[in-house]
């Protein structure tokens, strides 16, 4: 399944980004893929989002080492961030991002349902937090762009088992 994309430009780091996001079940070959997030559900109507500072709340996720699959940088980033298990996930969607200062590079979104344990913060992500889908957009630091807004929907419509 592969949906016409939406298309917002950012300023992000002082520069002007174009991020071009896709509903898809499969990855398109020949960019690089630099970073795996999900929508991690822990329970009914419950999201996990992970923040560095308590103030702007993200998806867990992160970038690849090398030689890791996407669902293996997706199970080591949860377990760091978010102290979670993955139970199930899928590939929901990606980002192509253009920076001109760089190639394009993807960044893969999966929708996940996860298995919460006790929150020890030890890497950069100090903080966990669940809400409601009702409360995401307005909780996710970039809730406010049509791209999450679409996002939110495929992960509500997704089926994990």
């Amino acid at each position: 399944m592969t949906r016409p994309g939406l298309t917002e430009t950012v300023l992000w780091d002082g520069q002007v980004i174009a991020t071009e996001w896709t509903r898809s079940t499969a990855v398109p070959e020949g960019l690089e893929v630099r970073q795996v997030s999900a929508v991690c559900f822990s329970g009914p109507g419950e999201i996990v989002l992970v923040s560095e500072s308590g103030n702007d709340w993200t998806l867990p996720g992160g970038h690849p080492e090398p030689g890791e699959t996407p669902v293996e940088t997706l199970t080591r980033e949860l377990t760091e961030e978010a102290c979670a298990e993955i139970v199930a996930c899928k590939l929901i969607g990606w980002q192509r991002i253009d920076d001109r200062r760089e190639l394009p590079y993807l960044q893969l979104r999966y929708v996940a349902q996860v298995r919460l344990h006790e929150f020890r913060p030890a890497h950069e992500i100090r903080h966990r937090r669940l809400v409601s889908p009702q409360d995401f957009l307005n909780t996710l630091s970039w809730g406010r762009s049509p791209i999450a807004a679409d996002l939110l929907r495929v992960a509500l419509e997704a089926n994990l088992t």
